[in-house]
């Protein structure tokens, strides 16, 4: 059998372009799922992250606040709570990050393939309040999460801010005198 004929060249093209293309198919799935996934994991760390700062700064700066953040009030559904029963978010703010929480988990624990066109996860942006006071229509899940993820930071950021201005300090010690008061 001659390599270089015609035919087999032929042949050996039209078998590799099948080849080529469901590989490129493939891999523009995977770069799909990973995508989404990406969106999903890192702006969900990126709203954990931000309620940790804000936290912290509401906190006395030192040490043991330090420490509650990096034990008690590590995970985000802490950080979410805490962040809402010191009234440093509001209710919808409460119940998006809880559903941003939500899809970052879905995504982050769930199987290979996972992505925003799931009914699980269109379900939960279905949920989030704050894209439906939002004058600009979105239709597409990821891009109702997204754009969720961006006002809560940008929200979180103005609170992080204001927590810095404000920030608690830890009280004087009483004096003699006022012990004597007492």
């Amino acid at each position: 059998m001659n390599l270089n004929s015609s035919d087999s060249n032929n042949q050996n093209d039209f078998e590799h372009f099948d080849i080529k293309a469901a590989l490129e198919s493939a891999q523009q799935q995977e770069i799909k799922e990973a995508s989404d996934r990406n969106h999903a994991i890192v702006s969900g760390v990126d709203l954990e992250e931000a309620l940790g700062e804000l936290l912290f700064n509401y906190m006395v700066d030192d040490k043991p606040s330090r420490d509650l953040l990096r034990t008690t009030l590590s995970n985000f559904a802490t950080r979410i709570n805490m962040a809402y029963s010191l009234g440093l978010i509001s209710q919808d703010e409460f119940a998006d990050l809880h559903t941003m929480r939500e899809i970052r988990n879905y995504f982050a624990h769930g199987k290979r393939g996972c992505t925003f066109a799931d009914k699980y996860v269109t379900d939960l942006c279905d949920k989030l309040k704050i894209p439906k006071k939002n004058p600009i229509e979105m239709n597409e899940p990821w891009t109702i999460y997204l754009s969720t993820a961006i006002i809560l930071l940008e929200i979180l950021s103005d609170r992080i801010w204001y927590a810095k201005k404000h920030q608690n300090e830890t009280p004087k010690e009483i004096d003699p005198p006022t012990w004597a008061d007492l």
